[in-house]
């Protein structure tokens, strides 16, 4: 049998009535003036870690409308040797509700397990363009009349930690957001992998969302943190890489939904350090219980949301943002953030530590963030 069925099935159109329980899903999706066509393979049957897709269990496919409320765009019965595939509708823009994807949006999945009649979301894996010889030109965002072709998915919520962080940084900051230059030319591949951050992972992207603004660095902290002194008081378990959206969100760079730290003690607790390039790092103000409770942390509502004193900046807009100018990243912004700029003061159309507000130009006012934040000093927990 072909691993890709040709034949889409519509949970409109092609679900037959099943006398089994269902998710509480609206699957009655109605066409949108635009589709995107996501396939999927037989071998879907056998999750990631080993769970069976049985007859009777649903995948959903979900989008965000203009509340952040996340609303079903196609529903896909699982029916043994009959699947597999499914199309999901495009926003009606002659509406003012959003009743379905935009461009670019990230396609979420989540699966309802019949046998327990039990929710999960997924964590889905996309085949690279080419790899089976059929072009999937949108990968894992919608673009209409796309395709996005799934090989492989697995539990999201097993034996991990959630986190929903939000920070804001002062350089690309813009009404009550974060605007980058039309020139920025965001690598595919996450930029940590040198020093001072030497982190080992391989995150990379197939194109660049619209709504990004940059690679942060996440860490799982275990220990008190110190307010003075030289000697961190807090050791580093876990670090994970994410991407940062222009409303601040931190999310994963695979499903473009919340971060999770996956090798945590249930039960421990632990603070979260944000790292940022040319920004000056932060750590959480509180410690969270590792379990399958989301930690959400707000760091852009008040200046005490980061670990020790004035580590975030208030802004014109009152909120608090991550000081521009750490273009060493070494933990202070000082004279060798500057010397560094002084090297190449001139540059178009790059990515670049020295660019501090992120708009593809290294010049003068990258300088100014320098020269506003200059000597100021992070805690010892993110100095390198």
């Amino acid at each position: 049998m072909n691993k890709y069925k040709t034949s889409l099935l519509l949970c409109l159109s092609f679900y037959s009535i099943s006398l089994m329980a269902q998710p509480s899903w609206n699957c009655n999706i109605l066409p949108g003036s635009t589709s995107h066509t996501i396939i999927t393979p037989d071998s879907l049957d056998t999750f990631l870690n080993g769970d069976i897709l049985q007859e009777g269990d649903y995948l959903g496919f979900f989008y965000e409308n203009e509340d952040g409320v996340e609303k079903v765009a196609a529903c896909l019965e699982w029916i043994d040797d009959t699947n597999n595939g499914v199309l999901v509708f495009g926003d009606d823009s002659s509406t003012e509700i959003k009743d379905g994807y935009a461009l670019g949006d990230s396609i979420k999945m989540k699966v309802w397990k019949s046998a327990t009649q039990t929710e999960h979301d997924l964590y889905v894996e996309f085949t690279l363009p080419n790899t089976f010889g059929i072009f999937p030109d949108a990968y894992n965002t919608y673009v209409p009349n796309g395709i996005s072709i799934i090989d492989s998915i697995g539990y999201r919520n097993a034996g991990t930690t959630p986190v929903e962080l939000k920070i804001f940084l002062e350089g690309p900051y813009d009404d009550g957001g974060m605007k980058k230059g039309p020139n920025f030319p965001i690598p595919l591949n996450h930029p940590y992998n040198a020093q001072p951050y030497d982190y080992t992972g391989t995150e990379s992207l197939a194109s660049i969302p619209n709504n990004m603004i940059d690679w942060v660095l996440l860490e799982a902290r275990s220990g008190t943190p110190n307010t003075s002194g030289t000697v961190a008081g807090t050791t580093v378990i876990e670090r994970k890489m994410g991407i940062l959206l222009e409303n601040g969100n931190v999310v994963d760079p695979l499903t473009f939904d919340k971060m999770y730290f996956q090798t945590l003690t249930a039960g421990e607790s632990y603070y979260v350090a944000v790292r940022h390039r040319n920004h000056l790092d932060v750590l959480s103000s509180v410690p969270f219980v590792a379990g399958t409770t989301p930690f959400i942390h707000d760091f852009t509502n008040d200046v005490t949301k980061a670990f020790g004193p004035e580590q975030l900046k208030l802004n014109e807009d009152n909120y608090a943002v991550l000081y521009a100018g750490d273009y060493n990243s070494d933990g202070t912004i000082q004279v060798s953030d500057k010397d560094l700029w002084e090297m190449a003061p001139a540059l178009n159309q790059v990515y670049e530590y020295t660019d501090g507000n992120l708009d593809g130009l290294v010049q003068v006012t990258d300088k100014d963030y320098w020269f506003n934040n200059k000597a100021k000093l992070g805690i010892v927990e993110i100095r390198y």
